[in-house]
């Protein structure tokens, strides 16, 4: 087996990392997300990105309200929006319905398979009641 010298052994493995981290965030700006985002953040800046996590929160904690299982109402607009939004960037909604106290309450779940490292798992998991 022949080897390349140190210093051109060095090069390769940093020009073989740099087109692995451009192949990354060519995917990742490719593909939808996960979060809750109206737009996709390539080529967004971060004032963006804020505003539209801003507008977010803003409609689940002003416009909806408090949501639980004293405010039911409350609690199934909030999962509607969740799942209108996931909808809207292109995602399949799993909803994973259970009662508490004869309240309808729900677990929403979207996947997304990875393209760089498919057989990596990262879950995610957040509450949207109060």
């Amino acid at each position: 087996m022949l080897r390349r010298p140190a210093p051109e052994r060095a090069e390769h493995v940093r020009k073989v990392r740099r087109q692995r981290r451009d192949a990354r965030i060519q995917q990742r700006d490719a593909a939808p997300s996960g979060g809750m985002r109206v737009q996709e953040s390539a080529g967004m800046n971060n004032d963006v990105v804020a505003d539209n996590l801003r507008q977010h929160v803003y409609h689940l904690a002003q416009d909806i309200g408090e949501r639980n299982v004293h405010h039911p109402q409350r609690l199934q607009a909030s999962a509607d929006y969740i799942r209108n939004v996931w909808q809207q960037q292109g995602y399949t909604v799993r909803t994973q319905e259970y009662p508490i106290d004869g309240i309808r309450c729900a677990n929403l779940e979207v996947t997304r398979g990875g393209t760089l490292y498919p057989e990596a798992i990262i879950l995610l998991g957040a509450h949207y009641d109060t």
